[in-house]
């Protein structure tokens, strides 16, 4: 279900008006997971991975300055408000906090974990030991050789925005007022998560490859001697962290443009109109670095004794296929070169344009003119009728590496999409007041709309409202509605070309051990042997692939909303406004994927072979060691989602002297808060429905708690000093998030996952929050405000790797939900002249 939240614009400004803020965030890093951490220090090959940061951090600096111009025609029949902003944000990274400087994993308690492409490197079943003299090789741990990606990851990304505008008006004549909006704004912020390398995988090594020691060269038992001599190569797992080179990152910049030209005014006493052109561009730009190229790391192992003498070369600068190969040295401990490097790392781009043209017409009147209207009320039927057409363009591209899927550990390809859609609309509201001013009908009212859209994707739609409005006495009123709205598919989801990315979290059939009766089932759904399936290994960073893309066969989500309420302002009581609020959402036909965990564990429950056949398991068996093996998850119009609910929203306002406090100023305050009755998902039609209320996890994604609120309190002090402290106010707000449970506890057989349930996970705790705010005026135009949010820094509760899906979970929590970043304090400064 899409919404809109219209902001009103400054458009009759006159004057000039400077506005500056400033923040930063601190915290204090005191939680119990540093113990975990120090003992992971003990036992790390590479303890500088879990340094814990300082205990008081002070980092995420902002800074934005607004300047807004306005003046009025000397006829005072136009206006001009012109305005440009600049803002600029500090990074945070995750080794910044305590609690995500290092990678939680899941179990009875938590235990730092990480990636299985770590340093030193992974041959097969063997790592570099960083203990031995010279290259040598010892036998790899599963879960103390990985790297602590966490603390690369940006938590807050610098960022650079500008912005600049204009809103204009003037009236002709009273029928006709000419306007214009124009908008611009340049974004740039780059993104950075843990170094690249070597991503676990199959790679091939020459068994005469003189980078290796006669120590490393007796562990590897495939390099026969046969294969030594002929110097043939073998198959096998090669990982390695490129610590050298620091974090993958992507310089990303949107620069967007908006027009409107338009004219509007009224007809006559009884019709008005407003039509307009609009023309709007998104253009984006990336730069990727960090990332190695698969094929480079491949020519790269295939090291050979150089013939001229000296430093050992590539093969395939021998054979003249890659003349620029640098050998790879990763069999000793600080054996990469920066020419290693410099040959490795590959960058690339991608750019993207998406465009937006839209001609609108509206004529809203007064049919009481006409004497339509009801014999029961005193006001007419008022409407608005019109026609739209929107015509919306995408086009990415990327360059070779990135399009074909050549970077290692970018997560797949980048394919280009090239597409759009044109819709043409016609639309009609109106309000008919029904009865006005009777014994316990002051005013009932109904509202109908209609709209019909042509689509040259997806053929026509039809939306339509009706809704009720019965005000019984002044200060009580019952409100009543029902909604069809309708989504169509966007580019993306239509022209996407399907391509492997990293897409699911789980795996039960991976990291078995005998006895398990998984092992069993596995090989039943797979065609597999119990010994294959016991050779599957687990990806400790819990990341797995899916084939996804778009549908050019899709239709449109259609939602039936419901809503009742009532609306309260007793007369004994002055300054208490209430409202209560019920709603039922539900969609049918939504546009997603399956769910890469739902399909695996929808085939593994039940054999189904319409599941099962989306399962591909590449030679290993693996869903993540090639782009082979991965689980089919592309955009499909699959079942439904239906949620229900209570809104309530109350604010009393009122003066202390009320109470007997004589010139004590005044309060106020609100809350609006929200009861989850259901999260309802229905997979595929005729699937039961499972409910996400008051649950989270791999299935369930965000917290979602059954009641959350916001309650502020606000005083408006007597407080003043001359010109220099007026209005003074200070307020205080409660922001809540109720409790959550993981849902692989919950008894649904579609949510319960045995494999999942570890005590870390089971439950993540409610979550209350503290903030603090002041303002007041000096000389009528001078505004200050200070402020502070979470002011008893509360720490987010906290998630392991297989509670923590990809996308909505980072660095061990959901930052989307919870204040993840501490303490925000924040001060500005409003001048006007």
């Amino acid at each position: 279900v899409a919404g809109v939240v219209n902001f009103i614009m400054m458009k009759n400004f006159e004057g000039v008006r400077i506005d500056a803020q400033t923040s930063i965030y601190q915290h204090k890093n005191d939680n119990a997971v540093a113990s975990i951490i120090r003992a992971r220090q003990a036992t790390a090959a590479d303890p500088s991975q879990f340094a814990l940061p300082k205990e008081n951090v002070r980092d995420g600096e902002s800074t934005q300055v607004a300047l807004i111009i306005g003046v009025n025609s000397p006829d005072d029949r136009g206006n001009i408000t012109a305005y440009a902003t600049y803002r600029h944000d500090e990074e945070i990274l995750g080794a910044n906090r305590d609690f995500s400087s290092c990678t939680l994993n899941s179990g009875a308690a938590f235990t730092c974990g990480g990636s299985g492409t770590a340093n030193p490197a992974r041959i097969g079943s063997l790592v570099v030991d960083v203990t031995g003299p010279g290259n040598t090789f010892r036998p790899r741990v599963a879960a103390r050789d990985v790297y602590n990606f966490g603390p690369s990851n940006y938590y807050l990304r610098p960022d650079d925005r500008y912005t600049i505008g204009a809103f204009a008006h003037y009236e002709i004549t009273p029928w006709a007022e000419v306007y214009a909006d124009m908008m611009f704004m340049d974004d740039r912020s780059t993104y950075q998560i843990a170094p690249g390398g070597v991503f676990a995988g199959n790679f091939q090594i020459n068994c005469n490859n003189p980078l290796l020691s006669a120590q490393q060269l007796s562990l590897l038992t495939a390099c026969t001697p046969a294969l030594i001599a002929s110097g043939g190569n073998i198959t096998t797992i090669v990982a390695r962290r490129n610590v050298e080179g620091g974090g993958r990152q992507g310089e990303t910049r949107h620069t967007d443009y908006r027009i409107v030209i338009g004219l509007r005014g009224d007809l006559n006493d009884t019709w008005s109109y407003d039509g307009y052109l609009q023309y709007g561009q998104v253009q984006y730009n990336q730069v990727q670095t960090g990332f190695f190229r698969t094929s480079a790391i491949q020519n790269s192992l295939l090291v050979v004794p150089n013939p001229a003498g000296g430093a050992p070369v590539c093969q395939s600068f021998l054979n003249g296929t890659d003349l620029a190969c640098v050998p790879y040295n990763i069999f000793r401990i600080g054996g990469v070169t920066p020419a290693a490097l410099n040959y490795l790392q590959t960058p690339s781009f991608n750019e993207g344009n998406t465009e937006e043209r839209v001609a609108s017409l509206a004529l809203t009147g007064n049919l009481g003119e006409y004497g339509v209207k009801s014999p029961y009320a005193e006001d007419g039927v008022g409407v608005a009728l019109g026609g739209e057409y929107r015509r919306e363009h995408l086009d990415f591209r990327a360059d070779f590496v990135a399009a074909a899927g050549l970077l290692n550990g970018a997560g797949g390809a980048s394919p280009p999409v090239d597409g759009g859609f044109d819709v043409y609309e016609l639309f009609g509201e109106a309000r008919i007041p029904l009865v006005q001013d009777v014994a316990f009908a002051k005013s009932i009212q109904l509202e109908l709309g209609y709209r019909f859209s042509d689509y040259s994707s997806i053929n026509t739609t039809h939306t339509y409202k009706v809704g009720g409005d019965w005000e019984i006495i002044d200060g009580l009123r019952l409100r009543a509605g029902y909604n069809r709205a309708v989504r169509a598919p966007n580019i993306i989801e239509l022209f996407s070309p399907q391509n492997v990315v990293l897409d699911g979290s789980t795996d039960p059939c991976a990291g078995l051990t005998a006895g398990n009766p998984l092992v069993a089932t596995c090989a039943a759904r797979f065609r597999l042997t119990p010994a294959q399936v016991l050779a599957i290994e687990a990806n400790p960073a819990p990341q797995y692939n899916g084939l996804n893309g778009g549908n050019p066969n899709l239709d449109p989500e259609t939602s039936n909303t419901y809503t009742a309420g009532v609306v309260y302002s007793p007369d004994f009581l002055p300054g208490l406004n209430l409202s209560v609020d019920f709603f039922n959402i539900e969609v049918k036909d939504f546009i997603g994927g399956i769910g890469a965990d739902l399909i695996i564990n929808r085939c593994i429950a039940s054999g189904d072979p319409f599941f099962c056949s989306l399962v591909n398991r590449d030679a290993s068996g693996s869903l993540f060691l090639s782009p082979q093996g991965f689980i089919t998850n592309t955009s499909l119009n699959t079942g439904s989602l239906e949620t229900s609910g209570v809104d309530v929203n109350a604010t009393y306002r009122t003066e202390l002297d009320r109470f007997g406090f004589s010139n004590a100023g005044g309060i106020s305050f609100n809350i609006v808060g929200t009861y989850l009755d259901k999260l309802e998902t229905v997979s595929l039609p005729g699937d039961k429905p499972y409910d996400c209320k008051g649950l989270y996890g791999t299935v369930c994604g965000n917290p979602n708690p059954e009641w959350r609120h916001k309650a502020r309190l606000t005083w408006t002090t007597p407080f003043s000093y001359g010109d220099w402290l007026n209005d003074f106010r200070v307020s205080a707000q409660w922001r809540y998030f109720g409790s959550v449970t993981l849902d692989a506890f919950d008894p649904d057989p579609q949510l319960v996952n045995v494999g999942l349930q570890l005590a870390t996970d089971r439950k993540l705790n409610s979550r209350s929050y503290l903030d603090l705010t002041a303002n007041w005026t000096m000389r009528d135009n001078v505004n200050f405000n200070l402020g502070v949010n979470n002011v008893l820094d509360k720490d987010p509760p906290l998630v392991g790797g297989s509670a923590c899906p990809t996308g909505p979970c980072n660095n061990n929590t959901y930052p989307q939900v919870y204040d993840a970043l501490g303490r925000y304090i924040f001060a500005g400064v409003t001048v006007d002249f």
